[in-house]
């Protein structure tokens, strides 16, 4: 059982599919299911399939499509739900099931994720939740993992950075944050600025270690360079508890580069202190003290303090106070001074301790005093205690500048030695580099040293360049730890590079370092411990010329005794656009010296190679040894065939385990069509095996041909071949499984007859022969005739007859003998081929079976072994951990240094013993798998191979009972016919004479009809031939034979006439008529196109087809007719017609055309008939009643000034340089119009008053500036949003298109033979167009333009015109006007040639490309304007017009853009109406709006804000006017034309007498279908150009509030429409206006009073213009109520507002511009909404271009209680 349904279901499709199959033979019932369900935001899926019930498979989803292309990203929601679920007979793969659920969102620099996936293997599941949210400046990630046998695992991470802080304000504020369900976390957070001189930074983790449980790290430092050098530095550290503080601050010392130090340093063994601190009393007093303690080693304190008074350098004294008793310094006293003596300057110097005297003596002592340095020191013989020893000292300071130095800072320095004992000490700060350091020495080589420096060349995020580096060594003091720190970091935008050493001061000198660097062409960490080098490196490289991208990754575990025991993974990309194609290339390499091999795929591909499409190579050498890889090539060829196309290609997979090539084409051209694909492999025992299907369809040898790898299956061939009378010969071989062939003779006499023999190959004296008869003239038969030794028998005959004498006899013959035999020679046929059916396809399933298998298991024999590099890294991370937990580089330190140095190796040997455990269990999971895969296929394998013999044999059954059955019914049948043929015979033979009874009645009718025409076209021929002017239509048909070869037809209207006979062709009744056209349409298309052509033949079979047509015509006239009936009317050709023929004749006149009785009578009436072109030119059906009735209105064009067509149609160009008259009434002087070329300008005039149009867009009325629009006098003129207008009442129409560059002009055919001007005299004469004021006619164009100059004293224009010399089409205008352009059906009404040679000159005069397409483009939106006067609709071209976009490049025509507002610009479209009643809101409400909005939006961010005023209701005015500013559509506040004038309410007429009716009738009418003055204002402002990108707004004051009658009504439906599709383009609609029984439940008058206005959720109040941000109250609009009208619910609706007319009109000043606040704060927030819009450009009324914006998603503002509970208020 087979079933399938598509059902489209309004906005949904459902699809479903189901099959079963079952029975015996199969054993389990197999059933397969499938249904889907498409809407258009999503689709669904759901399918089942089982075999028996332990082998059931089950599939659902649902995949959402509202996710959309934005530019170059993707935007909006979207969801993606899979679930696979799997249960086989199988132990190991008893049940699977896989599930993924995927859904979020994206919006700009925003995404929202959550992703499941599950997956259950025999009930255990492994199951993994992804929860992500990502936005522009923070983020979160959540990660749930559930694994069998194992805790449920949690994972997540936050992360922020404030980047638009970072890029505006240098402020630097970032975290991270990162959490596990088993209890570690770890967070980093960091906040200060850009530069880092302000920096706070706090770490926390938290891990399961015993050792490190929890570390807490936090850093605060301020760097302050200028004006003073300061720097705090607070370092708290924790560790399980365990505190470890750093407390470090450096203030200006009094002495440049010495600052002031207070170091602390607190944690669990003690603590650590430097403290200096110098401080001046006076200009030459000077005292300090310092501090310096330490904990190790029992620890200990030395305190110190001094003063110093400094008068010279000859006069100082300097004392000192020393005391430390862990370094047994006893109250030390050191005492300097000096005194003046002639010879030279000495130095006094007094140690004492506990005031023992220790030192005693006099020194020599010197001074160096520069401008930026200093030097002094003393050298002499001192006697310590009762020995004398040498003493020696020296302090020097060197200040750095920036011109000098290139650094600003200072260094000094402090030496002191006295007898083998020695102190050095030595500091420098500058803005580059930071040192100090103190040695130590008790005797010569014994001392102990502590230092550090850093130095920064540069310091910002992007380039840094730090050396730092330290040393301990206290050996000396008894301290035996001691270390060298050395450490190098270079940071550029484009890499990074960091080194650290540390070298123990022990005796092996044992050595640590880190190296870790990143940059274009290498990446890599190495870590260098006393025993191995741990390294991790890639080498990078970018080839650009070639595209190539190369990674080498290295991972060495000993790399420096082990260089060759490497991990290696090589990866390459490239991508190479070249003239020969784009070239494609990748590879991935694995090796590692435990394999025997390296592992690698390797591609290239070369794409759009000229005629080679696809040239592609993939080597997969994963295998285990180096001869089993495998190698697949793909290559795709355009082969070069003329008249068609053709693609080669083969697909071929070569290695030791397969061998396959899949080699195919295919061909269409207009020989046929054909494809062919041959497969060919090789098996196991290196055999070829093949497979193929060959399709070929020609006219002459079709071929069908399929092969599978045991046997042919199919081979049907054809040849064809013409014989000499007309026919078609047919000779076809059908070869099937192997069995006889069947061959098939046949001839075909198309369309009459046709015979056909069919027999075997074998036995070709027996044969079928079938003959089919099928003459619509003579009639219809079908033969059977079955042929055996020479001797002919018929099987069975049908035949009707056609003809005069037997129309409609029918014959019916057969022999039931011959049908038994026949039906038993096919049920044998039938049986042996079922048969061999069976053993083919058994075959076929052994073949794959086998295959399979082998495949299979050759892929076991070569699967790579990782045992060996398990191994070898289980070997190494074994002695890795062993030389860790024994290095004897930590042999000698403190407990302390033990401890720390321990709980790392620790660590270091749980995590490699962590990863060895991991590789191993990942391994093994693999192994594991690939067996449990393998075993899987290899019992699948079989069960497959059952049911498909089990099938197989179904099928064979099946169709052998149903052959068995159906022919053992087919027999019976034979024999019941045959036993009662005689009454058989007897029933035929009397349907037959009834047949041909009713066939000679009607064939009489028949006969009767086509005599009486060939009668009626004989004597119509004899009579047409003995006419007088028979003989000039005959050479007028000459002639318009002869114009068709010349191609006098235009090639665009000959393709509309195609189209348009394309069209009826398709919708005539009968076959006969479509024919007849059809062989019209061939004739005349072969003249066109310059081809041979036979005019005898050709009209011969037109005539032929003509007959044939007009007989099926009647044929359908005669069944219309009920007879016998008589029926008043005519009769036609001796057939009655149920109606008079003179009625036909009466339909009302659709063409109209016009007639040249000047051009006819000088062409010679009959004996010149016109031209083909003039006929096509001159009749131009029309589709506008004005021209149904003359006289016809006329139309002139002026394009770019310059450029005339006249009222007649005629063009030519004139340059002009003055003021000319364009077209004046010379008769009555109604108008007169001129173009005056100085001003730029046009001048419209009549007898009283004149308006002069500028280019600018400005005009005139009567001299004076005016403003749109105006009305005065005869005159109005007004602008929308495309044209400026004007309309004379005498019957004269301007429309100038500024953005098409070109005016309009229409004069009433009142006017016929009565003006004149440069746009010609009106009598449909194109010839006498250039008619001079004294009714000369001229043929230069120089000579007509100068006669009608306006002053005479202007000059001639003279020189060559275009008009002087032929022009070639410019390929722009060939673009607009010619090929398939959308202009074309124009021009069967319009002729095109005067505008196409207006475009050519255009076009000639342009300088750039641009402005040439811009000259071409408005050349075609004139002849559109002019096509549209005749109510026929054509558009521009595309390509001419597009929609502008805020911020972005413009869209074309047809294209979609995706933006999202609100930007910066804003469009406000005001629409007011002009009642009296609205005046004072007009002046107080509106005028001043302009200025409080601009402010409101300009502090909300929007600064392109422009307003456009539309007026309706004016009394003089029938239709919305666009008030103006300078001419342009800005509503700047103020206008002053616009008037207000007092409204009838016909409503409140009484209806007392008949005129008060009718007009109360015709309001009601108007009102409830829509079509009063306000509904054509919103329809006319709904048109506004809005700019893509822009936000919107409309606001309305009206008075008129008229509600519909009815419940429904055409107004409502209106409405809602119109709410609809202020919403759909994101319009927010505000409407002032009065609204009647306003009232608040239990609240008194003067609270109504206060209302300004209200919306769908909130009232405002004056109150509310005093709140910074509007609030509203959801309060009172739960206690409104009023009388409701058509505007309320478009405005509340539409995210607007309501306002109250009246509340605003009673309320004083004050009160009015609170009211005014409130209202221009509604409106800003309505434009704050977020919306995103996708908007298409598209073309209205064939020539503006218009965006069509639809909102698909829209974000609110907060609602201002959510604002104040999550902020805790808001102020004012």
């Amino acid at each position: 059982m087979v079933a399938a349904k598509n059902i489209p279901q309004r906005e949904q499709r459902i699809i479903e599919a189901q099959g079963a199959l079952q029975g015996s033979l199969i054993g389990e019932p197999v059933r397969v299911e499938f249904n889907s369900e498409i809407y258009e935001p999503y689709f669904t899926y759901k399918g089942h399939g089982s075999y028996g019930t332990g082998t059931i498979v089950d599939l659902s989803g649902k995949i959402s499509k509202t996710l959309k292309r934005h530019e170059n990203s993707y935007k909006g929601p979207f969801s993606v739900d899979s679930n696979i679920e799997v249960k086989l007979p199988l132990e190991k793969f008893k049940h699977i099931k896989h599930a993924i659920n995927c859904n979020g969102e994206i919006e700009e620099k925003k995404l929202q994720l959550n992703f499941e996936e599950l997956l259950e293997w025999n009930d255990e599941p492994y199951k993994c939740l992804i929860e992500i949210n990502s936005e522009a400046e923070k983020g979160s990630t959540k990660m749930i993992l559930t694994l069998p046998n194992r805790k449920l695992e949690t994972y997540t991470s936050n992360w922020y950075f404030n980047i638009n802080d970072f890029k505006t304000k240098d402020l630097l504020k970032a975290g991270f944050s990162l959490a596990a369900s088993s209890g570690s976390k770890l967070s980093v957070d960091v906040d200060g600025k850009k530069d880092l001189t302000d920096l706070n930074l706090h770490a926390a983790l938290q891990t399961q270690h015993e050792k490190l449980k929890n570390v807490e790290l936090s850093l605060k430092n301020k760097y302050v360079q200028a004006p003073k050098f300061e720097v705090d530095t607070d370092l708290l550290l924790i560790v399980d508890d365990k505190k470890t503080t750093v407390v470090s601050k450096l203030t200006p010392g009094i002495v440049p580069g010495l600052p002031n130090i207070d170091f602390t340093a607190t944690y669990p063994q003690g603590k650590s202190r430097v403290f200096l601190f110098l401080q001046s009393k006076s200009k030459n007093d000077v005292s300090g003290k310092a501090e310096l303690e330490w904990p190790t080693n029992g620890g200990g304190k030395l305190t110190a303090s001094g003063k110093a008074n400094y008068e010279s350098a000859q006069n100082f004294r300097i004392e000192v106070d020393i005391d430390s008793a862990a370094l047994k310094l006893n109250k030390w006293n050191i005492l300097l001074a000096n005194k003046p003596a002639k010879s030279a300057k000495t130095l006094q110097i007094v140690v004492k301790e506990d005031n023992a005297p220790i030192i005693n003596g006099r020194l020599d002592y010197r001074v160096e005093d520069k401008e930026n340095s200093y030097k002094a020191g003393v050298s002499g013989t001192v006697k310590v205690k009762e020995t004398s020893q040498p003493l020696k000292a020296e302090v020097s300071f060197n200040k750095f500048t920036l011109p000098e130095n290139g650094e600003l800072g200072a260094e000094a320095s402090l030496v002191f030695s006295l007898g083998q004992k020695s102190f050095i000490a030595s500091s420098k700060y500058t803005n580059k580099e930071s040192r100090a350091g103190v040695t130590y020495c008790y005797k010569t080589g014994t001392c102990s040293v502590a230092e550090a420096h850093s130095i920064f060349k540069s310091v910002d995020l992007t380039h840094l360049e730090h050396n730092f580096g330290a040393k301990i060594d206290l050996k000396a003091s008894g301290i035996a730890e001691g270390f060298v720190l050395e450490g190098k970091t270079l940071r550029l935008p484009l890499s990074f590079d960091h080194e650290v050493e540390l070298k123990l001061l022990n005796e092996k000198h044992t050595t640590y370092k880190l190296h870790s660097y990143l940059n274009e062409k290498s990446v890599g960490v190495v870590v260098t411990l006393p025993q191995r080098v741990i390294a991790a490196e890639g080498n990078l490289k970018y080839i650009k010329e070639e595209g190539e991208r190369k990674l080498d990754l290295s991972i060495w575990l000993d790399k420096q005794k082990q260089p060759n025991n490497k991990a290696s993974v090589h990866l390459l990309s490239a991508v190479n656009p070249t003239k020969d194609g784009t070239i494609i290339k990748g590879e991935v390499k694995i090796s590692h010296p435990a394999l025997q091999k390296d592992f690698a795929v390797t591609s290239k591909a070369t794409l759009l190679n000229h005629d080679i499409l696809l040239d592609a190579t993939v080597d997969f050498d994963v295998f285990s040894k180096k001869n089993q890889k495998v190698i697949l090539t793909a290559k795709l060829v355009r082969n070069q065939v003329s008249n068609g196309f053709n693609v080669t290609g083969f697909i071929s997979t070569k290695g030791k385990i397969v061998d396959i090539t899949l080699e195919g084409g295919a061909e269409v051209s207009t020989n046929g069509i054909g494809y062919n694909s041959v497969l060919t492999y090789k098996d196991v025992q290196q055999k070829i095996k093949e497979a193929q299907v060959l399709f070929q369809l020609t006219f002459t040898n079709p071929l069908v041909y399929v092969k599978s790898p045991t046997s042919d299956i199919l081979k049907i061939e054809q040849q064809v071949a013409s014989l000499p009378n007309g026919q078609k010969s047919i000779k076809e071989e059908v070869f099937v499984l192997g069995l006889q062939p069947l061959e098939i003779d046949g001839v075909i006499n198309f369309p009459l007859s046709s015979k056909h023999t069919v027999f075997k190959k074998s036995t070709p004296d027996k044969k079928l022969e079938i003959d089919f008869l099928h003459d619509i003239l003579t009639g219809f038969s079908v033969r059977v005739t079955s042929i055996a030794g020479g001797s002919k028998k018929d099987v069975i005959y049908i035949g009707l007859d056609l003809t005069d004498n037997n129309f409609l006899k029918t014959h019916f013959t057969w022999s039931t003998d011959e049908l038994k035999r026949l039906v038993e020679l096919a049920k044998d046929d039938t049986e042996a081929f079922l048969k061999k059916l069976k053993v083919v396809s058994h075959d076929l399933g052994e073949e794959v079976t086998r295959e399979l298998q082998d495949v299979l298991e050759s892929v076991k024999k070569i699967q790579p072994d990782w045992k060996a590099v398990i191994s070898s890294y289980q070997n190494q991370l074994k002695t890795l951990r062993e030389e860790l937990e024994n290095d004897e580089g930590f042999t000698g330190a403190s407990e302390n240094l033990s401890k720390f140095i321990n709980a790392v190796t620790k660590a270091v040997v749980v995590v490699t013993k962590g990863i060895a455990e991991m590789v191993d269990r990942s391994f093994e999971d693999v192994n594991k798998l690939t067996i449990l895969l393998q075993e899987s296929f290899s019992k699948l394998l079989p069960k497959v191979k059952e049911f498909y013999i089990k099938v197989i044999n179904l099928s064979s059954a099946v169709s052998s009972a149903v052959v068995e059955t159906g022919s053992e019914v087919l027999l019976k049948l034979a024999d019941f016919v045959k036993e009662h043929e005689d009454e058989i015979k007897k029933i035929v033979r009397v349907l037959q004479e009834f047949v041909e009874d009713t066939g000679k009645i009607v064939g009489k009718t028949v006969v009767q009809i086509r005599n009486e025409v060939l009668d009626f076209v004989r004597v119509l021929v004899d009579q047409v031939k003995a006419l007088p002017v028979y003989g000039n239509i005959k050479e007028q048909y000459k002639h318009f034979v002869s114009q068709l070869s010349q191609h006098l037809l235009p090639e665009q209207a000959w393709a509309v006439i195609k189209d348009f006979v394309g069209g009826v062709k398709d919708s005539l009744p009968t076959e006969e008529l479509r024919e007849l056209i059809g062989a019209v349409e061939a004739y005349v298309s072969k003249h066109v196109n310059k081809e041979t052509v036979n005019d005898v033949e050709e009209l011969q079979l037109i005539l032929n087809k003509a007959l044939k047509a007009l007989k099926s015509l009647l044929t359908i006239v005669y069944k219309q007719v009920p007879a016998p009936e008589a029926v008043e009317g005519s009769s036609f050709l001796g057939l009655r017609l149920p109606f008079a023929l003179k009625a036909v004749f009466e339909f009302p006149k659709l063409v109209a055309f016009k007639f040249s009785p000047f051009l006819f009578v000088t062409s010679g009436g009959l004996s010149e008939l016109p031209t083909l072109q003039e006929f096509i030119h001159t009749l131009r059906p029309t589709v506008n009643p004005l021209e149904w009735i003359p006289p016809y209105r006329a139309q002139g064009i002026l394009i770019d000034l310059y450029h005339f067509i006249t009222l007649d149609g005629r063009h030519f160009t004139f340059k002009g340089t003055c003021a000319y008259v364009l077209l004046q009434d010379i008769v009555d002087g109604n108008f007169s119009i001129a173009v005056d070329y100085a001003s730029k300008s046009l001048v419209v005039s009549d007898q009283h008053e004149s308006v002069e149009f500028f280019s600018d867009q400005t005009f005139k009325a009567n001299g004076q500036p005016a403003e749109f629009p105006l009305i005065s006098g005869n005159f109005k003129v007004w602008k929308d949003f495309g044209s400026v207008n004007l309309k004379h009442d005498a019957g004269l129409f301007i429309s100038c298109k500024q953005d098409h560059n070109f005016c309009f002009f229409a004069v009433s055919g009142y006017y016929f033979g009565k003006t004149r001007g440069l746009l010609g005299t009106l009598d449909y004469e194109p010839w006498d167009d250039f008619k001079l004021p004294n009714g000369q006619v001229v043929s230069k164009v120089n000579d007509f333009g100068n006669s009608w100059k306006v002053n005479p004293s202007c000059g001639d224009v003279s020189g060559v015109t275009h008009h002087d010399h032929d022009m070639p089409e410019p390929p722009e205008c060939t673009h607009v006007f010619g090929g398939s352009t959308p202009l074309r059906l124009g021009y069967f009404f319009v002729p095109s040639a005067p505008f196409r040679e207006a475009c050519s000159h255009i076009v000639a005069d342009a300088a750039t490309p641009e402005a040439k397409k811009a000259a071409a483009c408005s050349t075609a939106a004139a002849y559109v304007t002019l096509v549209h006067s005749r109510l026929i609709f054509v558009s521009l071209p595309s390509d001419c017009v597009h929609c502008p976009v805020v911020s972005g490049p413009p869209v074309e025509v047809g294209d979609s853009v995706s933006v999202k507002v609100p930007q910066k610009a804003a469009d406000i479209v005001i629409v007011v109406e002009q009642d009296i009643r609205n005046s004072e809101i007009f002046k107080e409400l509106v005028t001043p709006l302009v200025t409080t909005l601009t402010n409101d939006l300009k502090a909300k961010g929007i600064t392109d804000v422009h307003f456009t005023l539309i007026g309706f209701g004016d009394a003089t005015l029938s239709h919305p006017a666009v008030y103006t500013a300078g001419g342009k559509i800005n509503f700047e506040g103020k206008t002053k034309n616009i008037k207000f004038t007092e409204h009838a309410d016909v409503f409140s007429l009484k209806l007392d007498n008949f005129e008060n009716k009718v007009k109360y009738l015709k309001e009601f009418i108007v009102s409830e279908l829509g079509l009063g003055a306000p509904s054509r204002a919103y329809q006319f402002a709904s048109g506004y150009p809005f700019k893509i990108g822009t936000s919107k707004v409309l606001v309305g004051v009206v008075s008129s509030i008229k509600t519909s009658a009815f419940s429904v009504s055409i107004q409502q439906l209106s409405a809602l429409y119109s709410t609809k599709v202020l919403r759909d383009r994101g319009v927010a609609f505000h409407v002032v206006l009065p609204v009647d029984d306003l009232q608040l439940t239990n609240k008194d008058a003067k609270t109504v009073k206060q209302i300004v206005g209200f919306d769908s959720h909130h009232v405002y109040l004056l109150s509310d213009a005093k709140k910074k941000v509007l609030e509203g109250s959801t309060e009172l609009h739960n206690a409104l109520t009023y009388h409701n009208n058509i505007w309320i619910p478009i405005a509340l609706d539409s995210y607007g507002a309501a306002y109250v007319a009246q509340n605003f009109l009673d309320a004083k000043a004050s009160a009015r511009k609170q009211f005014l606040q409130v209202f221009s704060h509604r409106i800003a927030e309505s434009l704050e909404t977020e919306l995103n819009e996708d908007c298409t450009c598209n073309l209205v009324s064939g020539l503006y271009p218009f965006s069509v914006c639809k909102v698909t998603n829209r974000k609110e503002r907060e609602p201002l209680s959510q604002i104040r509970a999550s902020k805790g208020g808001v102020k004012g």
